[in-house]
């Protein structure tokens, strides 16, 4: 089973790093979504954070008052991120899917999809009302988006015109 993988110790033994290096061009290109759609999103999630890093930057480069969670079932990650949490920032050993009632304006999965048997079934669960929607005042998520240009439904169909899935590929 590949959450064993993860939870087990293995993954980190070849990644001991749980590529931090790569977290660097990962906000880049986030920064970058952001501007081009003008979002500023004022909750952050990240499902699968790892250790922590790519939330613990975009903390340096967004508004002070943005709050920032992350989860991951690895308990070796997890361990990793702890050194990175702050008043702003913090993390939680579990499965995102287990939440009940959680609410974020964003939801990051990144390099966590293409681990995962059917990726469909998270992308379909995170659909779900008990996740909030777009444009509540509570915050949205990766659900119904508006029309508005600036929702991560938008964000995607963006990706997806210039002929990739992709942001490495322009």
């Amino acid at each position: 089973m590949a959450k064993d993988l993860y939870t087990s110790g293995a993954y980190l033994e070849k990644n001991p790093t749980w590529h931090v290096d790569e977290s660097p061009w990962k906000v880049k290109e986030i920064m970058r979504m952001f501007q081009r759609q003008s979002i500023a999103p004022k909750t952050i999630c990240e499902v699968g954070c790892g250790a922590g890093e790519v939330l613990r930057l975009l903390q340096m480069r967004l508004d002070s008052k943005c709050i920032f969670s992350g989860y991951e079932i690895s308990p070796q990650a997890f361990e990793l991120s702890k050194s990175r949490e702050n008043d702003r920032l913090h993390f939680k050993l579990q499965n995102f899917m287990e939440e009940k009632s959680v609410y974020f304006d964003l939801i990051l999965v990144l390099d966590v999809l293409e681990h995962m048997e059917n990726p469909y079934d998270l992308l379909r669960d995170m659909r779900l009302p008990r996740f909030g929607r777009v444009g509540e005042e509570k915050s949205g998520t990766l659900s119904e988006g508006g029309d508005d240009g600036k929702t991560p439904t938008k964000l995607y169909e963006g990706i997806q015109a210039r002929g990739s899935t992709s942001c490495r590929n322009e």
